[in-house]
């Protein structure tokens, strides 16, 4: 193995895991830098060395990785005179473990290009609890000879290491993975809400579903968990809904047909407390089975709108709110209106399938649905005012 010196940007879910497996089992020198001095001090009780800022670990490492939360932070850390890429040297490695979309891979890839650096794709899967234990996925876009290069590294924190194609491809899996995953969920909590509402018996639901055709990895990671009333978090909602904004754009921009399936793609909406919340609320009120839960959480809102799988649905997890949808979709497919509780405070998991009839008269009014403060929300500010 080359000798290679590490910078690593972004000590998150995952990458403080992948951090404390590249110090133990790599043999290299690690040098950490994150906006968290408290992350930072984690990593430098490990083994780690802390850096001083992203453009001197750039500057003095010959593979650079970074894992942060969005591509937006990645160009803004990367990009211009003040850069990382500004500061690297000639043939070293710029590692991108974020998941991010096709246009920031291209965006990436033709500016390593042009400083003489090469780019190496490779978002990850699983959680951060594989990470702890160096078991993720890593999926790699790019040349034989630069995967072989970097091998030594990604053996230290991953299980599988998938060489998926040219620069490009495994960003595009990676979000077509989480879409399928984060769909799941939705079906998921729907159902376990209903059989808990049904007073079945829930052992029983998910040990069956787990033998047939419903079984999946989201199942086997929060079913059993669910029924120990185990709710700690392995993803943000704002990560996923950002996942779920650039799957919305790509799919847009590669032309699918105007289908009921595509826009349920698209409508995909995960929002919540920024970073601090995750799945595990749409398990924990999909999980519960007191009367409580049944008559003021859920109430009767967990039935559906009747007039066709095309009616604008939505699953309410906790206290939910009607909100806007994302304004990278068409103008013509946003909701004009938020209609919240607590002023839209409350985490949200909503998906939604539109047809021309939800598109022109809006959500369906439904008397099943339990009574809310209908607001709008300024495009300038972001404040919610009453209607």
């Amino acid at each position: 193995m080359k000798n290679e010196k590490i910078g690593f940007v972004g000590l998150g879910g995952m990458g403080s895991g992948v951090v404390k497996n590249l110090v133990a089992k790599s043999n290299c020198p690690v040098t950490v830098f994150d906006l968290d001095g408290g992350k930072v001090e984690a990593a430098v009780k490990v083994g780690a060395e802390r850096g001083k800022s992203v453009r001197d670990i750039a500057a003095s490492s010959t593979v650079f990785a970074i894992c942060v939360t969005t591509a937006e932070v990645v160009q803004k850390l990367s990009l211009g005179p003040n850069g990382a890429l500004a500061a690297m040297k000639k043939g070293s490695v710029f590692l991108d473990h974020t998941t991010v979309s096709p246009d920031h891979v291209d965006v990436m890839n033709a500016a390593c290009v042009e400083q003489g650096i090469l780019y190496a794709e490779a978002p990850m899967t699983r959680t951060p609890m594989h990470a702890e234990r160096g078991e993720v996925n890593v999926l790699f876009g790019g040349e034989e000879e630069l995967l072989e290069r970097l091998r030594p590294v990604f053996d230290a924190y991953a299980e599988n290491i998938f060489h998926v194609g040219p620069v490009g491809h495994a960003t595009r899996i990676k979000l077509i993975h989480n879409y399928i995953a984060f769909a799941n969920v939705a079906s998921w909590c729907e159902g376990f809400a209903l059989a808990a509402r049904e007073g079945l018996d829930m052992s029983k639901v998910i040990s069956i579903i787990s033998a047939a055709g419903g079984k999946s990895g989201m199942m086997d990671l929060y079913g059993e968990s669910t029924l120990k009333r185990d709710f700690a978090p392995h993803m943000s909602l704002s990560n996923a809904q950002k996942d779920v904004r650039y799957y919305a754009e790509w799919i847009e921009k590669a032309g699918l047909p105007d289908s009921t399936d595509r826009r349920l793609a698209t409508d995909l909406v995960v929002e919540g407390h920024r970073s601090t919340r995750s799945f595990s609320p749409a398990a924990e009120v999909a999980a519960s089975r007191s009367s409580r839960c049944q008559t003021t959480r859920w109430g009767k809102g967990i039935s559906m709108p009747s007039r066709s799988k095309r009616a604008l649905i939505r699953w309410r997890i906790s206290r939910c709110a009607w909100t806007t949808t994302p304004r990278s979709l068409p103008a013509s497919m946003r909701l004009p209106t938020s209609c919240a509780r607590d002023g839209g405070s409350r985490p949200v998991v909503a998906a939604t399938a539109r047809s021309r009839w939800c598109r022109a008269r809006g959500p369906p009014r439904s008397p099943r649905w339990p009574a809310i403060t209908c607001r709008t929300r300024s495009r300038s500010t972001g404040a919610i005012a009453p209607r």
